[in-house]
């Protein structure tokens, strides 16, 4: 066990003029972890590139890639800070960059579905989530009263990320904004598919990952900063200390109270055999189906609608960079509302834009708005679970519950992939059934969410 010890003065200064370091490296890290919600921005060069190769392969087949990658993802979140811990964490950062960007290189020469959707599921989804956590453990420590902002700023970095890797992809593949000329009739849909002259940049395009991940992964080392945990804990003490002596009016101190866990989780054992953790999985699966599968497919769909790559691009980057850079916002409006106020308003929020995307999303202006507006709610969905987790079960275990919670909005996206699949009616997708579904589900947490107890007592 870590033992706290007395803090010097120059120690302090050391690790306050260190702690912007890390942050700017942990903001690296997210630059290269951002690129995951990029695969809304390509996915569809890719499965174009597949179905020049092979005929049997459809948007549908490679669309099934997304969610389940994201499952491994988060399955593999909870276990990325125990490996930091056994392994350090330089160690981690660099070879877990170095595995992604040779895997990302290595996906640049095959041509075989199965093949590029094992390794998209089977390593590219692990180390990012092994790597996932790392940007805000290492940055944590380093600014333990301001986690809130921290996070912020790190999702901040997470969403530009995605922007920008999603921004080059399209630059890369397809510089001269072709217009997807092939059409495919499949499950119902007339599909559109880029022809090779542009499809057949996919190579170039996961080749440019590589090294990206590599330069990016490497300004991270270098910024990054090992300290010894006693030291670090002496200075969250410290700082503490210090934060307890400035006086706060009686009613900032009750809702404090009112934010802040009554008790702690002894294990992770506890948490996951309890109630509450099965509600709110539940609750990430169905207050995310619509939400996640905008972030996920939104130029898949969007160009056999609106058949402009440029136009859909830029609609991603600017929804994704909203999405990232909102969280602050998202925080202290959480804050500011209280929980139960807040998730009300996002579930609200989410069903008004269900409804308006579902009687006028036909027009562009509209499309791109709500869009751009499910991308920023979701945002809010994630800073709420972010930071309601705690609250049920303390501090303890918050980046562990925290992960496995999340492998619900991967549930969520398969589920919503496979609702549409089976929904075909008469040869057609029927939508009506999608939206029916998607507020229904927000409906039921809404009500489930009355009754949920806060304060549970483990045993």
């Amino acid at each position: 066990m870590n033992r706290s010890r007395k803090i010097t003065p120059e120690e302090i200064k050391q690790i306050r003029n260190d702690s912007w370091k890390v942050l700017i490296g942990g903001i690296s890290i997210n630059f290269i972890l951002g690129s995951f919600y990029s695969w809304g921005a390509y996915s569809i060069y890719l499965s174009s590139y597949l179905k020049a190769i092979d005929h049997n392969v459809t948007s549908d087949s490679v669309a099934i890639i997304f969610p389940l990658m994201n499952i491994t993802m988060n399955s593999l979140i909870p276990f990325g800070e125990k490996i930091v811990a056994k392994s350090g964490l330089k160690s981690v950062v660099f070879y877990g960059v170095f595995l992604l960007s040779a895997t990302f290189f290595v996906l640049s020469f095959i041509t075989n579905y199965y093949l590029i959707l094992a390794i998209y599921v089977l390593v590219v989804g692990p180390l990012y989530g092994i790597l996932y956590l790392v940007p805000f453990s290492c940055s944590w420590k380093f600014f333990p009263l301001k986690s809130g902002e921290v996070n912020a700023i790190l999702q901040a970095g997470y969403g530009v990320g995605s922007a920008l890797f999603g921004f080059f992809s399209y630059l890369i593949v397809n510089y001269y904004n072709d217009y997807p000329k092939r059409t495919e009739y499949e499950n119902g849909e007339n599909r559109v598919y880029f022809e090779e002259c542009v499809s057949y940049n996919i190579p170039t395009m996961l080749r440019f990952f590589s090294i990206a991940f590599a330069i990016l992964g490497l300004f991270s080392i270098i910024f990054l900063r090992n300290y010894n945990d006693a030291l670090l804990l002496s200075y969250q003490q410290y700082e503490m200390v210090k934060q307890k002596s400035i006086q706060q009016s009686p009613r900032t101190r009750e809702k404090q109270k009112r934010m802040s866990p009554q008790q702690v989780c002894p294990t992770l054992k506890d948490g996951i055999k309890s109630k509450q953790f099965f509600q709110l999985l539940f609750f990430a699966i169905a207050s995310s189906f619509f939400g996640y599968f905008a972030m996920a497919y939104y130029k898949t769909y969007g160009l056999i609608h609106y058949n402009n790559d440029q136009y859909q691009t830029l609609l991603g980057c600017v929804s994704f960079t909203f999405f990232g850079c909102s969280r602050y916002l998202w925080t202290k409006l959480i804050s500011i509302l209280e929980f139960k106020k807040s998730f009300y308003l996002i579930l609200f929020t989410q069903a008004a834009l269900i409804l308006i995307f579902q009687y006028f999303g036909s027009n562009l202006i509209v499309y791109d708005i709500s869009i751009f507006s499910l991308i920023f709610v979701q945002g809010g969905v994630f800073s709420w679970f972010s930071k309601f987790i705690p609250k049920v079960f303390g501090y303890k275990l918050t980046n562990q519950i925290f992960g496995l919670i999340l492998i619900g909005f991967a549930i969520s996206n398969l589920l919503m992939h496979s609702f549409i699949l089976v929904s075909l009616q008469n040869g057609m997708i029927n939508f009506q059934l999608v939206y029916i579904l998607s507020i229904s589900s927000l409906a039921v947490v809404a009500i489930m969410y009355k009754f949920f107890d806060e304060n549970p007592e483990f045993i």
